[in-house]
């Protein structure tokens, strides 16, 4: 019987021809589905060239049910990679058993699972034996249900670990829908010695009152949403037994062809697109891997006609730049007036008080500017504060 048993645990890549992050140009699409598939690759590489037992994957592989067929076999033959080693797949919300991993969807595709790869297909818990290991996993089914009601009897002195993709009632975000609930409780009393999570795509863990590992959430593997920002990867676990008891130790590891981060800058006034191209450019040499990134650049501060023309300047320094300007202040009238009617209140206000700016200098001109931003502030019912001033 093996002492130690380690693996990956990984979670939420929701593959897909058409990758909810960016829904962009074409171009930039297939280079975001093709960094997914290379992450899915790393992680299985990570498993072979560690010598690992086994590969966890906690739901959610795939988008949906119509998910590009040849995506899918791109996907098994990198799992297939792993060669005997096996892939363990607990079926999401997004990629429900019935509709991608039955008989009936791979069969209309003419796709067939690698040997190593075995997919849960029930709501309970049922289990793969392995040397001295019981692989226990669940499948979505319906969204209420609780995995965790059901007993499962683990064999005395073997490692019991299961996988399940579901929602810990106490990290539920606002505006995620729940799945297969359960609670903390649920988790420790389960009698499992580790439980491999997936739905978060932020990590989670859970330990018990001695403070030891009982179940995490690794994250997404990959950013999926514009939320998905900071560090991908996935959790080296192993489990060691020690007499009668046993360890769980857990490592997160950096995997992931792909990134997502934020950037903010406040833009003093006058600023042209030369110099917010230098103040970008230095902010994104403090990435290492800025070309395989998606940046949100949140600008505030004084912004000047067709900001959007700094994706041009920066273009090869990263994946793609998503500029959010909703705090960003002009100066240029027909900028204000393309949102604002030149007959309103709004409109006339912005025209009269650039009139003034146009014919003042200096402290005065600096001056008519910050009124000119706080008065549309007050008329658009924004928060009055100094937000403008260096």
């Amino acid at each position: 019987m093996k002492k130690d048993f380690s693996f990956l645990h990984i979670s939420d890549l929701h593959l897909s021809n058409q990758p909810s992050l960016l829904r962009t140009e074409r171009e930039l699409k297939e280079k975001i589905i093709n960094l997914y598939l290379m992450s899915l690759e790393e992680a299985v590489s990570y498993v072979t060239t560690n010598d690992l037992d086994a590969l966890l994957i906690a739901g959610d592989l795939f988008e949906s049910e119509r998910v590009d067929p040849e995506i899918m076999k791109k996907t098994f033959e990198i799992l297939s990679i792993a060669g005997e080693i096996p892939v363990f797949i607990a079926p999401g919300n997004h990629d429900l058993y019935s509709s991608v991993y039955a008989e009936g969807p791979l069969k209309f595709f003419n796709i067939q699972l690698p040997d190593n790869v075995h997919v849960f297909n029930t709501q309970d818990f049922s289990y793969v034996e392995l040397e001295g290991v019981h692989v226990y996993g669940c499948a979505c089914m319906v969204p209420e249900y609780n995995p965790f009601n059901s007993t499962v009897d683990g064999r005395d002195g073997w490692i019991n670990l299961a996988i399940c993709h579901g929602s810990l009632i106490k990290y539920l975000p606002e505006d995620k829908e729940a799945w297969l609930p359960f609670s903390e409780e649920d988790l420790l009393n389960s009698g499992f010695d580790y439980i491999a999570l997936g739905h978060y795509h932020a990590y989670r863990e859970i330990r018990d009152s001695t403070g030891a590992l009982r179940a995490a959430y690794p994250g997404s593997l990959v950013p999926v949403t514009m939320k998905d920002k900071g560090q991908r990867g996935g959790l080296h676990v192993r489990i060691t037994r020690e007499g009668e008891s046993k360890r769980v130790t857990s490592e997160f590891v950096r995997l992931g062809q792909i990134g997502l981060e934020e950037i903010s800058l406040n833009l003093p006034p006058e600023t042209n697109i030369k110099e917010l191209s230098e103040m970008l450019m230095e902010r994104l040499s403090g990435y290492d891997d800025s070309p395989r990134t998606v940046f949100i650049l949140n600008l505030s501060g004084f912004g000047f006609p067709h900001v959007e023309e700094i994706t041009e300047e920066v273009g090869g320094h990263c994946l793609h730049l998503h500029i959010r300007r909703e705090n960003l202040f002009s100066t240029d009238l027909e900028d204000i007036l393309s949102r604002y009617s030149e007959k309103s209140t709004l409109g006339m206000f912005a025209r009269r008080m650039l009139e003034e700016i146009e014919n003042s200098q200096g402290a005065e001109r600096r001056l008519l500017v910050n009124a000119l931003a706080y008065g549309l502030d007050a008329l658009m019912g924004r928060q009055i504060g100094p937000r403008y001033e260096d």
